[in-house]
C-alpha cells in the first residue's frame, strides 16, 4: 500500500537496526500491514548503506553490498534454506530478514541465529508517533482518538497510515477513517490467495478467525492447526497484540481488523477447507467441546450439517439461539430428520441450554411443521420416537392444552425410551402436571427426572429439575416455602429467583434494581413459569408500596397470555395477587369480592383466609377478622414461620380495630419473637410502610431483648430504603406540625416554644414521626417526608 503518511520516517523503529554489525543478523517478525519495508529503506538510506533486496530468494549481485534485505514475507517452501543461501553468499554485510513466521529450524540448525530480533509490537505505533504523523498530514487529533485507532488497529502500521490518509482527506479521524485506513489496509492482501501459496493455509486460518468471531482456546487451536507456517503466523498475530484474549479463555482480533478481513474476506468451502473443518470438527468433539465444534462447523456448513445429523442430541448443549441457526441451516442443506427432530427441540423444548421460557406463536408452528415432516421422513431409530411425543406433547402444552399432552406422555408409559431421554420425558410430565397446577405430581416426577439425570451424566436436565422442583413446591404449598437462592440454575426461570430471594430480605435495592427492567409475558413457553414471575414482581411493588404497579404488572400478564391462563390453579395464584395488590391500596371490599369468586369457594386456602381477615380489618370488622385468624394459626403453626408470623401481625391488626390492645401486644410480641429468631422481616412488610411503622413504634417496649432489638434495627434500616416509595404514611395533626417545623432550622427548644409544649414532648413525637417515615435523623425524617408528598 502507498500513502502519503507511508513516506513518513520513524526514528524510533529505525533506532532498533543501529546495534547491527557487519556480518550480523537482523530478524524482524512482522505481520501483514507493517512497515518493515519501508523502515529498514530509510534506516538504509539514513545510514548511506549500500543494499541488495531480494523477494523470496537471493540471487547474484554485482558487487558487496553492506546489507542484504531478505524479504520472505509472500512465503517461500523453506524459508530456513533461503535465509542460508543468503547468508553463505553474502557472509560480510548485515543480513536483515523480514517475515511473518519464527525464526527456522534449518537456519537454527546451520548455526544461524539472530543478533538483533525486532518484534511485531515493536513495529507497532505509538501515540505519539500517530499525533506526530497526523500534524505533518494537517490533522489534529485527540488522545481518545489516537488511543481507538491504536485499539482497533493493534497499532499494525498499514491500518495507521491509511486511516491518517483518510483522515487528512476528511478533516477528521473518526469511526468511518478508522475502517477505512482498515480495508484499505487489507485489501491488497487478497492475492496472497493466489500470489502466495506458500501462505495459503494461515491465510484460511486467519479468514475463518475472522468470520467465526471470538473463539475459546480449544477452537482456535484447531482453526489454526493447519501446518507450522499456519501456526506460526497466528503467535505472531498474538505478538503483534492484533489477535488478543479478549476474556479469560476467548480469543478475537482487535475490531478493525475482524471487520476489515470478515467483510473483505470469505471462507473458500473448497475441499481442502472441508478436509481442515472435518478434522477440527473432530478433535473437538473428541474433547468433549460440542459447542465450539459446531462453531468451527460453519466454517464448511455441509460438513457441520453431517456432523449434527450424526450428533443430534447432543445439539441440546448449544445456546437455544445458536442452536436454532446452526440446525435450521443444515436442515436446509440435509433433510435428515434427527436434524428436523433437533431443531423442534431448540425451537421449542426447555431443556434447550439457555431456554429462556420464550416462545413465539412461529416458533410453535415451524415446530409443528418440522414433526409432520419427520413423520413422512425415514431415518429415526424406534427409541427416538420418545422424543418426538414428547415435542408433540410440549406443542399441546404451549397451546393452552397440557392435560393432552399430559395424556399423549402417559402412553409413554408402556414404552421404554432411551437411556438418554428418560429423564427428559420424566421431566415434560413434571412441567405438564405444573401446568396443570398439579403441584404434588409435578415434584415427584422432577424428583425422579433429576435422579434419572444425574445417573445419566445429564446436569443440565438435573439443574432444570431442581430448580423447577423450587416453583412446584411454592405452588403447592406458598404458606410453608421456605427461601430461594439468589441465582438461577438456569435461563427458564429468567429473573423469578433473584427477585424471590430479594424478597426475603427485603433488599430495597435489589428489588428496585430488578423491577427496571420490565418483564415480556407476550411469548410465554410455560404459563406457570410466567405467572411465577409476574406474581413476585407484584409482590415486590407491593411491598415497595406501589399497588397501582402491581395491579398494572398482573394486567400485562393477562393482556400477554394469549392463550389465557389454562387451569384454575393458576387463575387463583393471580387472584390472590390481585388481592394482596388491592389490599396495599386499601380496596377492602374489592378484596372481598374476589374471595367471593367460585374459585376460592372449593379451595379454602390460608392465603385466602389470611386476605380475607385483613380485608375485614381494614372495613371495621376486627372481631370477625380475629376469629378467622384464631382458626388459622393452629393450622399453620409449626409448618410455616413466615406464614404464621404474617397471620399474627394481622391478628394484632385486626385486634387493634377491635379494641383489644391487650391481645394485640400478645400477638405482636409472638411475631417479633419468630421473626428474631429467623431472620424473616418480609411479613411485616406485607402490610405496608405505614403500618409497619406504627408496629415499630409498639414494638419499643419489647426491644429489651437483644435479639428483637436487632430485629427493629434491621427494620429501621430497610424502612429508611423504602423512603421513597409511593406507599402512604399517616400522620397526627399534631406530627404534621411538627414535621413543618423541623423542615425549618428551628432547634428542639424553638419547636417546643412554638407549639407550647416541653421540649420531651417534641423529643418523643419526634421518634414517632421517624419510625413512620423509616427515618433515623430529623434530615432523613425531611428527606424521607418530600418523597412520600409529605413536604413541598
Amino acid at each position: 500500500m502507498e500513502s502519503q503518511a507511508s513516506l513518513f520516517s520513524r526514528p524510533r523503529v529505525q533506532s532498533l537496526f543501529d546495534e547491527a554489525r557487519a556480518g550480523d543478523i537482523v530478524f524482524c517478525r512482522v505481520t501483514d500491514g507493517s512497515d518493515a519495508h519501508a523502515q529498514c529503506a530509510l534506516w538504509l538510506a539514513a545510514r548511506g548503506r549500500a543494499a541488495e533486496w531480494f523477494a523470496r530468494a537471493p540471487r547474484q549481485a554485482l558487487g558487496s553490498p553492506d546489507a542484504v534485505v531478505l524479504n520472505l514475507i509472500g512465503g517461500v517452501p523453506d524459508e530456513g534454506e533461503a535465509i542460508v543461501t543468503t547468508r553463505e553468499m553474502f557472509p560480510q554485510a548485515i543480513l536483515i530478514v523480514l517475515s511473518t513466521h519464527a525464526w527456522p529450524q534449518r537456519a537454527a540448525d546451520a548455526a544461524l541465529h539472530p543478533d538483533v530480533r525486532v518484534t511485531p509490537r515493536e513495529f507497532a505505533f505509538t501515540d505519539r508517533e500517530v499525533e506526530v504523523i497526523g500534524e505533518r498530514l494537517g490533522v489534529t487529533t485527540t488522545q481518545h482518538q489516537r488511543a481507538s485507532l491504536l485499539g482497533a488497529s493493534a497499532g499494525i502500521a498499514g491500518i495507521v497510515l491509511a486511516a491518517l490518509d483518510a483522515a487528512a482527506r476528511s478533516g477528521t479521524l473518526g469511526e468511518a477513517e478508522v475502517q477505512a485506513g482498515c480495508i484499505a489496509a487489507f485489501t491488497p492482501l487478497l492475492t496472497a490467495r493466489v500470489d502466495f501459496p506458500y501462505r495459503r493455509a494461515a491465510w484460511e486460518a486467519g479468514v475463518a478467525t475472522a468470520h467465526l468471531g471470538p473463539l475459546s482456546t480449544a477452537a482456535l487451536d484447531a482453526v489454526w492447526d493447519r501446518g507450522d507456517n499456519a501456526l506460526s503466523y497466528r503467535y505472531t498475530l498474538a505478538d503483534a497484540g492484533a489477535l488478543i484474549e479478549s476474556a479469560p479463555g476467548v480469543h478475537s482480533y482487535v475490531p478493525g481488523f475482524q471487520k476489515a478481513m470478515a467483510s473483505l474476506t470469505n471462507v473458500i468451502d473448497d475441499a481442502d477447507n472441508r478436509a481442515a473443518v472435518s478434522e477440527a470438527v473432530g478433535r473437538l468433539a473428541s474433547q468433549g467441546r460440542f459447542a465450539d465444534a459446531v462453531q468451527v462447523g460453519a466454517l464448511s456448513p455441509a460438513t457441520r450439517a453431517r456432523f449434527l445429523a450424526r450428533h443430534w442430541r447432543d445439539a441440546l448443549c448449544l445456546p437455544s439461539a445458536s442452536a436454532r441457526e446452526a440446525l435450521r441451516d443444515a436442515v436446509r442443506r440435509l433433510p435428515d430428520p434427527r436434524l428436523m427432530l433437533a431443531l423442534v427441540r431448540a425451537l421449542i423444548d426447555p431443556v434447550q441450554h439457555e431456554f429462556d421460557n420464550r416462545v413465539s406463536s412461529a416458533q410453535v408452528r415451524e415446530a409443528e411443521a418440522l414433526l409432520a415432516r419427520i413423520e413422512t421422513t425415514a431415518g429415526l431409530e424406534p427409541e427416538d420416537a420418545a422424543i418426538v411425543v414428547t415435542m408433540r406433547a410440549t406443542v399441546d402444552r404451549i397451546d393452552g392444552h397440557p392435560e393432552k399432552g399430559l395424556a399423549r406422555l402417559r402412553a409413554l408409559e408402556s414404552v421404554r425410551p432411551a437411556r438418554a431421554d428418560g429423564a427428559t420425558v420424566r421431566f415434560h410430565i413434571g412441567l405438564m402436571h405444573l401446568e396443570l397446577g398439579e403441584a404434588t405430581a409435578a415434584l415427584e416426577n422432577f424428583d425422579a427426572a433429576r435422579s434419572e439425570a444425574l445417573a445419566a451424566g445429564d446436569d443440565n436436565v438435573a439443574l432444570l429439575a431442581e430448580e423447577l422442583s423450587l416453583v412446584a413446591m411454592h405452588v403447592q404449598l406458598p404458606s410453608q416455602f421456605s427461601t430461594w437462592p439468589a441465582i438461577p440454575r438456569t435461563a427458564l426461570t429468567g429473573s423469578s429467583l433473584p427477585l424471590a430471594a430479594a424478597l426475603d430480605t427485603v433488599d430495597v435495592p435489589a428489588l428496585r434494581r430488578l423491577l427496571a427492567n420490565p418483564a415480556d409475558y407476550s411469548a410465554s413457553g410455560m404459563t406457570a413459569l410466567s405467572v411465577l414471575e409476574a406474581t413476585l414482581r407484584a409482590r415486590a411493588y407491593t411491598v415497595l408500596g406501589l399497588g397501582h404497579s402491581a395491579l398494572g404488572e398482573l394486567d400485562l400478564l393477562e393482556a400477554g397470555l394469549y392463550r389465557g391462563l389454562p387451569t384454575a390453579s393458576l387463575r387463583r395464584w393471580v387472584l390472590l395477587s390481585r388481592a394482596e395488590a388491592l389490599l396495599m391500596l386499601r380496596h377492602a371490599a374489592d378484596v372481598l369480592e374476589i374471595l367471593d369468586d367460585v374459585a376460592f369457594s372449593e379451595f379454602g386456602t390460608p392465603h385466602a383466609v389470611l386476605h380475607r381477615a385483613h380485608a375485614l380489618a381494614l372495613l371495621g370488622g376486627g372481631e370477625e377478622a380475629a376469629t378467622l385468624l384464631r382458626d388459622l394459626l393452629p393450622q399453620v403453626r409449626g409448618r410455616s414461620v413466615r406464614f404464621t408470623i404474617r397471620a399474627q401481625v394481622t391478628l394484632h391488626r385486626a385486634l387493634l380495630e377491635s379494641g383489644d390492645e391487650e391481645g394485640a401486644n400478645a400477638a405482636l410480641v409472638d411475631a417479633l419473637h419468630k421473626a428474631a429468631q429467623t431472620g424473616l422481616i418480609l411479613p411485616f412488610f406485607r402490610h405496608g410502610r405505614a403500618w409497619v411503622a406504627r408496629i415499630l413504634d409498639a414494638a419499643v417496649p419489647f426491644t429489651r431483648d437483644p435479639a428483637v432489638g436487632r430485629l427493629v434495627r434491621s427494620m429501621h434500616e430497610t424502612l429508611r430504603d423504602l423512603g421513597g416509595s409511593g406507599d402512604t404514611v399517616t400522620l397526627t395533626p399534631r406530627e404534621r406540625d411538627v414535621l413543618d417545623l423541623i423542615a425549618g432550622t428551628g432547634t428542639i427548644a424553638q419547636i417546643a416554644e412554638t407549639l407550647g409544649v416541653t421540649q420531651n414532648t417534641i423529643k418523643s413525637q419526634l421518634r414517632g414521626l421517624y419510625r413512620k417515615l423509616g427515618a433515623a435523623s430529623r434530615d432523613d425524617a425531611v428527606l424521607a417526608a418530600r418523597a412520600a408528598g409529605l413536604l413541598g
